[in-house]
């Protein structure tokens, strides 16, 4: 009987982080910050020209992590709320390795600065977001 009322507030708290437009756009915008930020990564380990044949699946490697955090971000999991403000921090820490590497190198910089141009402030709203939404108020999804 417990565990039935367990599951009922479970799914109705559920329906409201879903419904949460702070929460979400908060976890949206982490999305875009992470996406860019192993953008940045990418781009300083795998534009250079000896590293063409292992590209596809270096970058693909390097996309794993940020896809499986986002994914359990989507679905507020606690280990993925957890880690929140630790992978706003890698992410805008990527773009910024990314934009150092192609400075030592003498690459291209427009690739290497819209990356961190769109990392920052993404990661910034993001967790700015996150302060008053109801995941930061109630905690991730149960």
């Amino acid at each position: 009987m417990k565990r039935n009322a367990a599951r009922q507030s479970d799914a109705e708290y559920w329906g409201r982080l879903r419904r949460d437009r702070r929460s979400n756009a908060a976890a949206i915008l982490a999305a875009v910050a992470a996406l860019f930020g192993t953008l940045g990564v990418i781009t300083a380990l795998v534009d250079a020209p000896h590293h063409a044949p292992r590209a596809g699946l270096l970058s693909w490697l390097l996309m794993l992590p940020m896809a499986w955090w986002v994914g359990d971000l989507t679905r507020f999991t606690a280990r993925a709320v957890r880690l929140w403000t630790s992978a706003m921090l890698l992410s805008v820490g990527g773009a910024g390795f990314g934009l150092a590497l192609a400075l030592m190198r003498g690459d291209a910089l427009p690739v290497p600065l819209a990356n961190l141009g769109l990392a920052g402030p993404a990661a910034v709203a993001s967790l700015v977001l996150r302060r008053e939404s109801l995941v930061e108020r109630e905690g991730p999804a149960r």
